[in-house]
């Protein structure tokens, strides 16, 4: 069975977090936390695929992620890689954003991003928007990319 090494960074509400564990279920997943796990436990030798994944932070995906990103280059080049976000608004222009900051770096990607809960600043006042999401829908919509990419 071949495995697929799952990259993410998920903090505040664990919205990314969470999305991918409702999907992806197997020994052939392996989940790696870049904030607590230690990258050099990674044997790159040992995936032919990547998932990378994030929520949204300040517009932009999480620091741990980019700079995971950075530094892996060279292996993740060499890797099938697609990228996973969730987000409170801009759904599209994350996409865009995500796909020319990875082409950055060399690195096509098909991009899933689905929205979440969002209590940043004001908007915790309230409780936040998307309160109920990702919800069974956006969980379907992620397993429907999924498997037309191939990685489930």
């Amino acid at each position: 069975m071949e495995k697929i090494l799952i990259v993410y960074y998920s903090i505040s509400h664990l919205n990314t977090y969470n999305l991918l564990k409702n999907n992806l279920k197997g020994d052939n997943y392996i989940f790696f936390n870049v904030i607590k796990d230690n990258q050099e436990m990674i044997n790159f030798d040992d995936f032919s695929k990547i998932i990378l994944a994030s929520g949204i932070y300040f517009n932009k995906m999480g620091e741990n992620l980019y700079n995971f990103i950075k530094i892996n280059q060279k292996e993740l080049l060499t890797k099938e890689v697609i990228f996973i976000f969730t987000s409170g608004i801009r759904i599209n222009y994350y996409k865009l954003k995500i796909k020319k900051t990875l082409l950055e770096f060399g690195i096509e990607s098909k991009t899933f991003g689905t929205k979440a809960l969002d209590t940043y600043g004001p908007l915790k006042l309230f409780g936040g928007i998307n309160k109920k999401r990702p919800n069974k829908d956006d969980i379907k919509k992620l397993e429907d990319f999924l498997l037309e990419v191939g990685f489930l």
